[in-house]
């Protein structure tokens, strides 16, 4: 933080507030604020952003690809100070941030998968049936570009399947929880594809299967159930997993 205080002095004073290195600093230093959380933190790292974004549309105009970042990190920071109206304003700008990179790049890039698949957790944090609609609408279009662009069995598709799971399971009832299995299973899959089963993402795919399943037994969240509990269903988990239904 203090060094990169210190780098954005310097460039305001050798450029002006106005140029692009120091938007790109006050970027920079707005990640650490983040990085170190809490309200205030959160809040200087806004103010940092909503700079850099004012600079970056001064120096290149609302629609090129480096505003849709500025847009982009802005969001994030709305999102993690949350509350209604937070998640208004980073899904606001999100959505210029996807309008932008769409019309700079074409809908099918992997860039505009990654602003579908954020947008979509702004919608799921927002909640409610209609906002789940929305997130399940943006992360299946997010999931075909990926499939499109790196093929089936990579593990950013297998990010994406997981993600999309997840809204599934929000969204309840039988035949959307049997979805959440299947794309949970085969993201599982792909993951043992790629890692070896002692790397994190294998761990972490496992562990949310495992958490759903978990769900699907007992309707609780794993950190809700009893010792009992979890040494009663552990040992069922791969016979569940490969049984059709749930």
């Amino acid at each position: 933080k203090e060094l990169l205080e210190k780098a954005l002095e310097n460039d305001i004073q050798n450029f002006g507030e106005n140029v692009p290195t120091v938007a790109v600093r006050q970027s920079n230093l707005a990640t650490v604020f983040q990085d170190l959380g809490g309200e205030q933190n959160l809040l200087k790292a806004k103010e940092l952003l909503e700079k850099a974004l004012d600079s970056n549309i001064q120096n290149f105009g609302e629609n090129a690809p480096t505003v849709a970042v500025s847009q982009s990190n802005l969001a994030t920071v709305f999102q993690d100070l949350g509350g209604e109206q937070n998640l208004l304003k980073a899904k606001e700008l999100l959505e210029k941030a996807l309008e932008n990179d769409i019309q700079n790049f074409g809908e099918n890039v992997p860039t505009v998968a990654v602003r579908q698949s954020n947008l979509a957790t702004v919608f799921q944090d927002l909640g409610g049936e209609q906002n789940l609609l929305k997130a399940k609408e943006l992360l299946e279009k997010a999931l075909e570009n990926d499939i499109q662009n790196f093929g089936e069995n990579a593990p950013t598709v297998a990010v994406r399947q997981s993600n999309l799971a997840l809204v599934f399971q929000a969204l309840g009832g039988e035949q959307n929880l049997l979805k959440a299995k299947i794309l949970l299973t085969r993201t599982l899959i792909i993951m043992q594809e790629n890692f070896s089963e002692n790397h994190p993402y294998y761990q972490q795919a496992q562990g949310i299967l495992i958490g759903f399943y978990f769900f699907i037994q007992t309707n609780k969240k794993p950190n809700e159930l009893s010792q009992e509990e979890i040494k009663a269903l552990a040992p069922h988990f791969w016979e569940w997993v490969n049984q059709e239904g749930f």
